[in-house]
């Protein structure tokens, strides 16, 4: 198995460690913050016999042109990092990493190109299982999308519009009295922005409105939030408590496990599915006793629920990717005990490089 996304990604280090501890499959994790830095991705014609498909690895692994039966793409569109030189006493410390190029516009074409590349070896090579299918995640970030899925499931969402046009989103906002919240259309990288409810400033002038589409929502009232994590056909739901707007900005809040009814289960199921999607973390709210849709993340954070509620995540999310290598068919037997994983279906290789901290138990630098 092979987990796309950052060096140092929590979430990649603890799935690779429930496979390998406690399942015995081999599972690597391509750096793709670090392609820029150290090399490695290789992709030619399948025509030209003298390359083959190549990706780096961290942690100093030996695949030995293993092949690859299930691809986690977690983090694959990301900025491009290099860690100070080995040696430097900053080196092994994340908050020092730095841009692999200091002009902003050659650093845009190295991020560009880097990720882009190594989605294109994937692509152009790997005949595997994704988790999930990247143009699907790709489809299902919209927002628009995920609030015309839900609603035709039968959930309750909220008003939303989608504008830049100054007279729409005054008329919009005061048919709900003002009652409405502003959400960024796509996260950011360099600057995350947290729902905020609307301010006079969100309305004035024109050309601040006009600069940048943005969500304008229906405000749902009361503090008991949902947060359900949907692994295949695992469905593992946490209940929140919080008056804040947006609960992720103070983790220091009341959250426990919590059963779901069959029919809102069914419903967040085929609404992943629809979109699909094999996994997905979902957030709701309760207006009163009905639950309302907010979105769902393709690809979501999961680890803090684990750690606040014991609720079995990671297992769940190691149990789906053991599922899904036994669908490409070279998996093994059992989700608990098969063999490692060697020559399946993809021709899409791995490529380790040696990480000075190999050895180390944490995550190594690149």
């Amino acid at each position: 198995m092979a987990i796309v996304s950052q060096h140092d990604d929590l979430h990649a280090w603890a799935i690779r460690k429930e496979l390998t501890d406690h399942r015995g499959l081999r599972c690597h994790i391509v750096p793709s913050d670090r392609l820029a830095d150290n090399g490695g991705l290789v992709w030619a014609d399948p025509g030209d016999e003298g390359f083959r498909a190549a990706l780096p690895t961290v942690g100093g692994e030996s695949p030995e042109e293993e092949r690859i039966d299930v691809v986690w793409f977690r983090r694959g569109h990301v900025a491009q990092t290099a860690a100070p030189p080995s040696g430097d006493p900053a080196h092994d410390d994340p908050a020092h990493d730095e841009p692999v190029f200091d002009d902003p516009v050659y650093t845009e074409v190295i991020d560009s190109n880097s990720s882009w590349a190594l989605l294109g070896v994937l692509l152009g090579s790997f005949t595997g299982r994704w988790v999930s299918d990247t143009r699907a995640t790709r489809a299902a970030e919209s927002k628009a999308l995920q609030l015309k899925v839900a609603r035709e499931t039968g959930l309750r969402v909220p008003r939303t519009l989608i504008s830049n046009d100054p007279r729409a989103v005054r008329r919009f906002c005061a048919q709900l009295g003002g009652r409405v919240v502003v959400k960024a259309v796509r996260a950011s990288r360099r600057a995350p922005l947290l729902t905020q409810r609307l301010r006079p400033e969100h309305l004035e002038p024109d050309e601040r409105i006009r600069l940048c589409p943005a969500i304008y929502q229906e405000c749902v009232p009361g503090r008991r939030h949902l947060r359900v994590h949907v692994f295949g056909d695992v469905v593992l739901a946490v209940a929140i408590e919080s008056s804040d707007l947006d609960w992720r900005t103070d983790l220091d809040l009341a959250c426990r496990s919590c059963p779901l009814d069959d029919e809102l289960g069914g419903q967040l199921l085929q609404i992943v599915r629809a979109l699909g999607l094999r996994m997905g973390v979902i957030d709701l709210k309760f207006d009163g006793d009905v639950p309302v849709w907010l979105k769902i993340n393709p690809q979501g954070q999961f680890l803090f629920a684990e750690g606040l509620t014991g609720a079995p995540l990671r297992a769940a999310m190691a149990d789906l990717l053991c599922a899904e290598a036994r669908a490409a068919g070279t998996g093994p037997a059992t989700a608990a005990n098969g063999p490692v994983l060697h020559g399946g279906p993809s021709t899409a290789l791995l490529h380790p490089y040696r990480s000075p901290l190999h050895g180390v138990t944490r995550p190594p630098r690149g």
